[in-house]
């Protein structure tokens, strides 16, 4: 289906430039190379990239989220967390599937698998 004669896509792209304060609500695949204050919200099915410039203060909840840059809050998801060599963590994680690459920084408060 397309709106204004655009086609729907299931990849989203945030900019290295861009600061979002407050809740960013993704659908399907996001990858994120900017700063959020506050939390990234995924429906069912939603993959988030955090890429390597990335930075979130806050939370990030979605079915499976890959952590190449770097997260200072909570991260829940529903599938899996994966925290590349690239990635950083200072919080508290919750999935029922966890990996942490060689050389990714991890300095968790608490996780449960």
């Amino acid at each position: 289906m397309e709106k204004n004669n655009l086609p729907e896509s299931s990849l989203t792209v945030i900019s290295q430039k861009t600061k979002i304060v407050g809740t960013l609500e993704v659908q399907d695949e996001v990858h994120f190379f900017g700063h959020v204050m506050g939390e990234i919200k995924g429906a069912p099915d939603s993959e988030i990239f955090l890429k390597e410039d990335s930075l979130v203060e806050g939370k990030v909840f979605g079915d499976t989220v890959i952590i190449e840059g770097f997260v200072k809050g909570e991260v829940i998801a529903q599938k899996k967390i994966w925290v590349t060599s690239l990635g950083k963590v200072f919080g508290t994680i919750q999935a029922p599937s966890i990996q942490i690459d060689p050389g990714a920084y991890f300095e968790a408060r608490g996780f449960t698998v």
